[in-house]
């Protein structure tokens, strides 16, 4: 469980052009934890494909998505009136505009796959149903690729969606990347909340 008592000064999302510090912790603090859950999902994919154990792979593919999704939807919001904050926590975390975390296709195709199978029912030649295939769809012999609704290629390291691809490790190394960085804001941050925190209701000081 976590606990923040932040005061009433903490009552807007933006200050300028900027996040209120107090709120930029919380949602760097929430960066990190995706930053974790995506790592470990990341470790169980690849050791799930060494092991062969594909229940393994689909299931942290999935975890995977979602929390690569949460750190998009941190970082690059869709509401007009949420755009600051993205901005701000890029600029903290120096993480650019065009990041691999920004693109949530592969999140949206497996969350809206109902609209993919009606899709696929609509589209497909030979109505050849391919799912959660790991291997090079390539290596199917008379399979089009449009029937392989989700595959993951180990070697390519590339999980694709009738043939929409998206690679891996790519945003598996801009995760790496971002770790350290977000590990470091996060701590400090925490050290300087706390202290502030702890003299406000425990001292009488004043910051």
């Amino acid at each position: 469980m976590t606990f923040w008592a932040l005061d009433a000064s903490t009552s807007g999302l933006v200050e300028g052009r900027g996040l209120n510090e107090r709120l930029m912790h919380l949602f760097l603090r929430e960066i990190y934890r995706q930053t974790t859950f995506s790592l470990m999902a990341a470790r169980g994919i690849l050791s799930g494909a060494l092991s062969k154990e594909h229940v393994q792979v689909w299931f942290q593919i999935q975890a995977f998505l979602v929390s690569t999704g949460n750190i998009s939807k941190l970082m690059w919001p869709a509401g007009k009136e949420t755009q600051d904050r993205g901005e701000a926590l890029r600029a903290r975390l120096s993480v650019l505009d065009d990041s691999p975390l920004r693109d949530r296709r592969l999140r949206n195709h497996f969350e809206h796959f109902d609209t993919r199978l009606d899709q696929w029912a609509a589209e497909s030649r030979k109505k050849w149903f391919v799912d959660s295939g790991i291997g090079r769809v390539e290596d199917l012999p008379d399979v089009d690729v449009q029937d392989s609704l989700r595959n993951f290629d180990p070697r390519a390291l590339v999980i694709s969606v009738r043939g929409d691809t998206y690679e891996f490790e790519l945003i598996l190394r801009e995760l790496l990347s971002l770790y350290p960085r977000v590990t470091h804001e996060t701590r400090r941050g925490y050290r300087k909340e706390w202290t502030e925190f702890f003299n406000r209701s425990f001292l009488g000081l004043n910051e």
